[in-house]
């Protein structure tokens, strides 16, 4: 049913102006309802966290990784002369001083302690040897010329004599390369002389037999110990690495009085170790002697590369 007012304009009643009104709210608020609920769901862009900080990407991740270490494990190395000449110019200073000394005819007196003391060690080496070998040492002597003799008696066959004879030269190669590696160590300088310096103490007491023999070893022992319980660290180092140098060179130095029918001990000719390897072993004497010096090399160059 209509009703007329006269117009021409439809009215519609209070009632269905109402629902109208409520209608169109409710369109309004179903409108706005995604976007309000949107806007809560996602938090402003400020505070979302980059996608690389929270996405573990496995494959992207191991590659990085792996080449950073790569890159780090195998650094290209140079060799650096500055650092080299830094950690062992006291070294090389000592070697060439002690070379150029002991070449010049006066001037090498300067090294004759040092020299004696090579002189014991390899006639020590001769006497440990044999206990090695189930013999035992006699007797051991040292002579003004920086020569000496080690007197050893030893049970029945050839190889226990070889043996002997060779411990000489290589031994004596052998402790000059032992003190060079140490000399880096904080306390190796000053403990080796130490135990040095006790263990020609007690050779004295126990082996050695003639009067200068006994005299200088015991004074090159006491000196030695002297030093090492009274000198700074810097000091001490210098005296343990010119022990070590002069030992080594010893090794290599003397080799060239095996090439010869026989050599001076205390002002006589006496038989050289090379010649008793030859008549035990076999073999023609320079043989042993050019063996000997190259063992000597590599103990020395062991001991100048491989410091620890």
């Amino acid at each position: 049913m209509s009703l007329d007012t006269g117009g021409g304009t439809d009215v519609l009643p209070d009632w269905a102006a109402d629902d109208g009104i409520e209608d169109q709210q409710q369109q309004q608020q179903q409108q706005q309802q995604p976007k309000m609920s949107g806007a809560s769901a996602a938090p402003p862009s400020s505070h979302i966290p980059a996608a690389t900080s929270t996405v573990d990407t496995p494959g992207i991740d191991n590659v990085a990784t792996s080449t950073t270490a790569t890159t780090t494990s195998h650094p290209e190395r140079k060799f650096d002369w500055h650092a080299t000449i830094k950690r062992d110019g006291r070294l090389l200073i000592i070697t060439a001083i002690i070379i150029i000394v002991m070449n010049i005819p006066y001037l090498k007196y300067v090294l004759y302690p040092l020299t004696l003391f090579a002189t014991w060690v390899h006639e020590l080496c001769h006497g440990i040897a044999a206990i090695f070998v189930g013999g035992r040492v006699q007797k051991l002597l040292l002579f003004p010329d920086t020569s000496g003799l080690a007197y050893t008696s030893l049970p029945a066959g050839d190889g226990r004599r070889a043996f002997v004879a060779q411990a000489g030269y290589t031994g004596t190669a052998v402790v000059g390369c032992l003190l060079l590696i140490f000399r880096r160590t904080k306390r190796g300088p000053r403990s080796g002389t130490m135990v040095l310096a006790v263990v020609m103490l007690l050779s004295c007491a126990i082996w050695i037999r003639n009067a200068f023999g006994f005299c200088m070893i015991a004074l090159i022992g006491i000196a030695l110990g002297l030093c090492a319980w009274k000198l700074p660290s810097a000091r001490i180092r210098d005296v343990y690495t010119c022990v070590a140098v002069t030992t080594a060179l010893n090794a290599v130095t003397n080799v060239h009085d095996l090439f010869g029918s026989n050599q001076m001990v205390n002002g006589q000719p006496s038989s050289t170790d090379a010649h008793t390897m030859a008549d035990v072993a076999g073999g023609p004497f320079w043989f042993w002697a050019v063996l000997w010096l190259f063992v000597a090399l590599i103990m020395a160059g062991g001991g100048l590369g491989f410091a620890v």
